[in-house]
């Protein structure tokens, strides 16, 4: 059931990341934007969303301690 949810997760953050895509674009066309601040501006985009992608998603590992957990885990049952 974890693993439904953490899919559910990562497709509405994907639907977002294309809604500001689509939403940002439009503003562009609109304002008359050259080519070339478009491309720039899609690239800075898609840049911030995996950094935000990396950010949310990238500490829900699949399961399992690190050593680095067990050390501190240790140290505080010996307290």
């Amino acid at each position: 059931m974890e693993s439904l949810l953490n899919v559910l997760i990562v497709m509405a953050f994907f639907a977002a990341a294309s809604g500001l895509f689509f939403f940002i674009g439009n503003v562009l066309k609109k304002s008359g934007a050259s080519k070339k601040t478009e491309n720039r501006l899609v690239i800075v985009v898609l840049a911030v969303v995996i950094i935000a992608f990396i950010a949310i998603f990238g500490g829900k590992g699949g399961g399992g301690s690190s050593d680095n957990d067990d050390y501190w885990g240790d140290r505080a049952r010996r307290r």
